[in-house]
């Protein structure tokens, strides 16, 4: 039987990466490209969710093996793939570090005089469910690109990241003939 922890952030790492790859094609312009529902440009949402993801395994008690230290310049492709990949692992380490516990987290607002306590298990929810939203709509911002005629079909109209595809490109899910 699988690890459902691991395999939780397994297929969230691969989606991540895969819209990665996706995107290191496109120029400039498409990378700065957004539409109306979207958190912003595909770049800025994708640094977005994984600066976020570097907070959650930090705010988790825990240092990323990668980082990017400026979260308003562009870190590149290789820095992104490299903090999605050790952000996956710091998650999965950390769920079975303090999932269930209580953390205190300092105000969002940088109050350090106030904070506020947190089951871990809500950021580790959160971890999940942030990168999914983001990456519906970086594929949103896509397919629109591709219904203009700025991205052949083939480049993102039809992008599937969900965890079927998943299943099949881990050699866990597959055809059966009867």
């Amino acid at each position: 039987m699988s690890d459902l922890i691991a395999d939780l952030y397994r297929q969230n790492e691969w989606a991540n990466l895969r819209l990665i790859e996706l995107c290191r094609v496109l120029s400039d312009e498409q990378l700065d490209a957004t539409a109306d529902g979207a958190y912003g440009s595909i770049r800025g949402t994708l640094m977005h969710l994984a600066g976020a993801e570097m907070q959650y395994v930090s705010q988790l008690g825990a240092t990323p093996a990668h980082a990017f230290a400026n979260s308003r310049q562009w870190p590149g492709f290789d820095t992104l793939e490299r903090v999605v990949r050790s952000t996956a692992a710091g998650l999965v380490e950390r769920a079975r570090a303090v999932g269930g516990t209580t953390l205190t987290l300092p105000d969002d607002m940088g109050d350090p005089h106030k904070a506020f306590e947190i089951d871990a298990n809500v950021l580790l929810i959160q971890a999940l469910n942030h990168s999914t939203e983001h990456r519906s709509q970086i594929c949103t911002v896509l397919t629109v690109l591709t219904v203009l005629g700025v991205l052949p079909r083939e480049s993102g109209g039809e992008t599937i990241i969900d965890a079927w595809t998943w299943a099949e490109a881990d050699d866990r899910a597959r055809p059966v003939t009867r």
